[in-house]
């Protein structure tokens, strides 16, 4: 057996050639199995024994081929340093190399892997009522008024709560404040006139 391998495969089927053995020869088998994977070169004087004894031994030989292959291929595939980069890392990727740059730079959504997705960061007021828009069947006009109003709140330099974030993706935010409302019922029920935006 292999150094420092400590188990091997024994198939099921080898019962319907155990059950047709008497009971102390098939014991017999079992015991020169286990002698000869731990490398006791067994002498099998039976002749019964060493009939069954010998396709097992050649299905133990060929298993130990396989995985001495297995544990090679692993070793050579640990040296490689595992998966090679697609992208030379001198080079960056464009974000979007149709684009001019200063069209690019005039975006509010980045654009990668053919996904846009929403840039909170440089986000305006209408771009952000777009985005609520599209989770009016999901919530109320309550929350999703209620949410603009606190995400959409700037500061004394005209920045939004929302851009002071490190990340935000708004069906997540959307999760969270649904649960909140539920949970603490923070909602007014009268809004004034100018805070709705359904």
């Amino acid at each position: 057996m292999a150094e420092n391998k400590k188990s091997f495969i024994l198939y099921g089927d080898l019962i319907h050639t155990i059950k047709k053995m008497p009971q102390d020869k098939a014991g017999i088998l079992f015991l020169t199995i286990l002698e000869y994977v731990n490398d006791l070169n067994p002498q099998v004087e039976d002749i019964l024994v060493d009939l069954c004894f010998e396709p097992i031994k050649q299905q133990l030989k060929r298993d130990l081929i396989t995985w001495d292959k297995f544990k090679e291929k692993q070793s050579l595939n640990g040296k490689k340093g595992g998966r090679p980069k697609t992208i030379n890392e001198s080079q960056e990727k464009p974000k979007n190399p149709s684009l001019k740059l200063e069209t690019q730079k005039s975006l509010n959504v980045n654009v990668n892997d053919n996904v846009i997705l929403f840039n909170y960061k440089k986000c305006s007021d209408k771009e952000l009522v777009e985005e609520l828009s599209k989770f009016k069947e999901t919530y109320s006009k309550d929350i999703l008024n209620s949410f603009y109003r606190y995400w959409s709140e700037k500061d004394d330099k005209g920045k939004t709560k929302m851009s002071l974030e490190k990340t935000f993706e708004v069906d997540k935010r959307l999760i969270t404040w649904s649960s909140n409302d539920k949970k603490f019922n923070k909602v007014e029920n009268k809004i004034a006139e100018k805070n709705i935006i359904w």
